[in-house]
């Protein structure tokens, strides 16, 4: 290490060039971290020559990007690839490699102040290939901060507003990046700009490291076509920046438009989403799995067979968050109020079923206990036996997590748990909570968002469906049984017959006003009539169709 500083050093001492990129001949031979933070340092030192020419600095730039693009590519798929990693690690990564793309911005964005302040020197194309890199880089920055949900830096948004304005000026804006007068790509810088906005409209989303990846790859080989206007129109735009303003885009919902505005629609950006979805259905997981990668659409998406789950959620998600005509912004139903404490948590509907079905056990035992000690009062003082029944509470074994809870509303909680524990907490999942000052019921609860936080946290928004679950037990009513056998079919114990189990959730104010049932959602069927048991109840029901439905449970309405 101690050498390639010195070559490093040397190297700028004396302006020759090849000695400035002498260090990178060694890259192949260093661990990726290592490489990186000498290429970082070495970018550090020849910036600051004054001595070199501005096609020098930019020569050595590129050499470095270039070069550096394979050490890049491996630890952006081993980070992807492998989210559960110590904290040291993924906070390691994280920071040389910012740091080694923030370099390269800075270098670009010297290269293009040089510009600014001496047009004469530099020729049209030159500063086109300033912005064009300058955008890249600021793309990659924010992508590695989307990875633990951070955005820009402060001063980036005005930075890159700025290129866009300088861009404009110089009728820069829809040119694409040339070598050798031949087109690099089909990518203009306004297209390059919009894909960094974009992708910065989706940290309120909670995408995992697979999706941030998954939607990057979409940003860069799908939105390529584009329209940048300054006119308001919101009919036909759906997103603007306000380029007097340190912040990327937002979508237009109430919005007072202003001179300093521009605006944009993706209609072919969510076409292609749609097409892509609709191929993902035809297509099976085992004709996936063959392949190295695999291609979408003639523009290729291309990713790989273990993103395919991925794939399919992270779309759902984007078409949500991007979609002209399906877009419902979530938003809090009521104010929440701040508490602090600890919960276990059950996932799963499987898992749920059977700790509500053992408590209501314990209880009915305790119960039936306490009826058969009745004795008369003689009796039980010459016994002199105090019966103590089990606890009233729920029974959580170690195995299942703590979080702890730190705020609260009606209709919700929000908690904050550790990523490192929880790592298949997925939204949508089916929760039970035993919270520390009420262990006597389970919440029964879905995950509505997650996202991450600095030292391997989670902050989780949790949507409440019931406090008074009760464990129901269905099976599917055979209609081909005879009248003479129906009562006697209706009256076998459930535990007799091909059951399942379920939940059922009261009426409940504040929460709802209609009773339903949770059941996993690999057993239900639709307009299908069921004998279900509920505290020994039994009755006979058709369910209609599920009114939610997520991974492996479904929502009915109960039609009583």
């Amino acid at each position: 290490m101690r050498k390639i500083f010195q070559e490093i050093i040397g190297s700028v001492i004396n302006d020759i060039p090849s000695k400035h990129l002498a260090w990178l001949e060694t890259i192949n031979s260093q661990d990726e971290l290592t490489a990186l933070e000498s290429a970082t340092r070495g970018l550090t030192f020849a910036m600051s020559d004054k001595t070199l020419a501005v096609k020098t600095v930019c020569n050595i730039i590129d050499d470095v990007a270039r070069k550096t693009s394979p050490v890049l590519n491996k630890l952006s798929q081993q980070f992807i690839r492998f989210e559960l990693m110590s904290s040291s690690v993924e906070n390691n990564i994280l920071t040389v490699v910012y740091n080694f793309h923030k370099q390269l911005y800075s270098g670009y964005l010297s290269l293009l102040n040089d510009f600014c302040n001496h047009p004469k020197q530099h020729k049209k194309e030159l500063a086109n290939r300033y912005m064009h890199a300058a955008v890249n880089q600021a793309f990659e920055m924010l992508k590695w901060r989307s990875f633990v949900n951070v955005g820009l830096a402060p001063k980036v948004w005005l930075q890159l507003h700025k290129i866009f304005e300088i861009a404009e000026s110089n009728q820069l804006l829809n040119q694409v990046l040339l070598n050798d007068e031949q087109p690099v790509n089909k990518v203009t810088l306004s297209a390059l700009l919009l894909q960094t906005y974009m992708l910065d409209t989706l940290l309120q989303i909670n995408l995992s490291r697979q999706g941030i990846d998954i939607a990057s790859k979409l940003l860069r080989s799908q939105l390529i076509n584009v329209e940048i206007s300054k006119e308001f129109n919101p009919g036909k735009f759906l997103f603007y920046v306000d380029l007097a303003k340190d912040n990327g885009a937002k979508r237009i919902r109430h919005l007072s438009p202003t001179e300093t505005g521009i605006y944009w629609q993706i209609d072919s950006l969510e076409k292609s989403i749609q097409a892509i979805i609709i191929e993902l259905s035809v297509k099976t997981a085992d004709s996936l799995s063959n392949y190295s990668s695999i291609t979408f659409l003639d523009t290729p998406l291309i990713v790989e067979p273990h993103q395919i789950k991925a794939l399919a959620e992270t779309l759902e998600l984007l078409l949500r968050e991007w979609s002209r005509d399906n877009y419902i912004r979530q938003r809090r139903k009521a104010i929440r109020r701040k508490i602090s404490t600890t919960a276990n948590v059950v996932h799963g509907i499987k898992e749920i079923c059977l700790r509500i079905k053992s408590n209501e056990n314990g209880q009915l035992n305790y119960g039936v206990r306490l009826s058969n000690e009745a004795r008369l009062l003689e009796q039980r003082f010459r016994t002199h036996h105090i019966i103590k029944g089990t606890q009233n509470t729920l029974n959580v074994d170690t195995i299942n997590h703590h979080w702890i809870i730190i705020d609260e509303s009606n209709q919700g909680l929000g908690a904050v748990a550790s990523r490192e524990l929880n790592t298949k907490t997925a939204v949508g999942q089916l929760v039970g909570l035993v919270l520390a000052n009420a262990k006597q019921e389970m919440i029964i609860a879905v995950i509505r968002s997650i996202r991450p936080k600095a030292n391997r946290q989670m902050q989780v928004g949790i949507e409440i469906l019931s406090h008074h679950a009760k464990w129901a037990q269905l099976r599917s009513a055979d209609e081909s049984e005879s009248d003479g056998n129906k009562q006697a079919a209706y009256n076998t114990s459930l535990e007799e017959k091909s059951s399942f189990s379920g939940l059922y959730l009261p009426i409940e104010a504040g929460i709802s006003t209609e009773s339903m049932l949770v059941l996993p959602r690999i057993e239900f069927i639709p307009h299908t009539h069921y004998e279900i048991s509920i505290a020994g109840m039994l009755d006979k029901v058709t369910l209609s169709d599920s009114i939610d439905s997520k991974n492996d449970w479904v929502k009915i309405n109960y039609p009583r």
